[in-house]
């Protein structure tokens, strides 16, 4: 692994050669520029790898936090979808119970009309109606 790619993946190798070679010390993973070369040396002979070996295990480890960040990447953009598509369907929702809700206020506004009409057609016949309605009323109230 060349001390350029080492130097630019440093900050996330650093944590897991420190997690799974509890041996390293924070001497062993110090990383100052323009010693990389002498970093690998020390991580080779603490580590007992060669240069292959230890080439390995940070390549892997880049890999594998490639992985992770293109998991990342991918749950990230899901729950952006998943935001989007909750909030098209509550504008929808909102949109329905809009539509419900004036439908329901002009059915009520037509049978308040018809009602009124009605009342003023026939009110003898809508005053014995009020009449019956409040006698019986009273009734059932205070009957129990």
């Amino acid at each position: 692994m060349s001390p350029s790619t080492l130097h630019a993946n440093w900050h996330i190798l650093k944590g897991d050669l420190k997690q799974r070679y509890g041996q390293l010390t924070d001497d062993d993973l110090a990383f100052g520029e323009g010693k990389g070369e002498e970093l690998l040396g020390r991580l080779q002979a603490k580590l007992g790898l060669g240069s292959d070996e230890l080439d390995v295990v940070l390549t892997s480890f880049i890999e594998k936090t490639g992985a992770v960040d293109r998991i990342k990447a991918e749950a990230g953009a899901a729950v952006e979808s998943l935001k989007e598509t909750a909030t098209s369907l509550a504008n929808d929702a909102k949109s329905q119970v809009d539509v419900a809700y004036q439908q329901a206020k002009e059915s009520v506004r037509g049978a308040y009309s018809g009602a009124e009409d009605e009342v003023r057609k026939n009110p003898r016949k809508a005053l014995m109606i009020a009449l019956i309605a409040g006698f019986l009323t009273g009734k059932l109230a205070f009957d129990r």
